[in-house]
């Protein structure tokens, strides 16, 4: 691959991973205004329960219709989708990352060990809430879910 290639086949796949998680967020947020009970729109609904557990006391009722997702799946699909924003508009490899990365006086390698130690900090309250929920009586709230499956996504 050339030099000029890879940038290019980096910004597709950014465009490429926005595309799915914009149509995947978009399903998430349109299927309660369009709920039939045997239909389409309830197919669809039960394909996401294959990856989430969609728990009624935990989801987000939109005009007394449930997401098909549950607040902290959905707080991860907002975190994936802006974490792809992110990507389209900040291409991996270019002049502006590099500016960034100088800001923070990072380089290459050094930079992606703060880009993986950030990211496993921002999983840390989700983990910690979940976890926290499992070994007591603590009940999280929606709101407090979808800010930490944001964080994580």
């Amino acid at each position: 691959m050339s030099m000029h290639t890879k940038p290019r086949v980096i910004k597709i796949y950014y465009q490429f991973c926005f595309l799915v998680s914009g149509i995947f967020l978009l399903l998430t947020i349109l299927i309660p205004f369009f709920v039939d009970k045997a239909g389409f729109v309830s197919t669809i609904s039960d394909l996401f329960g294959i990856i989430c557990h969609q728990n009624p006391e935990r989801t987000i009722f939109v005009f007394e219709n449930p997401m098909p997702l549950c607040a902290r799946c959905f707080g991860m699909a907002v975190g994936t989708f802006l974490a792809c924003c992110i990507g389209v508009l900040l291409t991996p490899i270019g002049p502006f990352s590099e500016r960034c990365m100088a800001y923070f006086h990072l380089s290459g390698e050094k930079s992606m060990k703060y880009l993986a130690l950030i990211l496993l900090i921002l999983m840390i309250p989700m983990m910690g809430d979940g976890f926290i929920q499992l070994i007591s009586d603590y009940e999280s709230t929606n709101l407090l879910r979808i800010m930490t499956g944001t964080m994580f996504g």
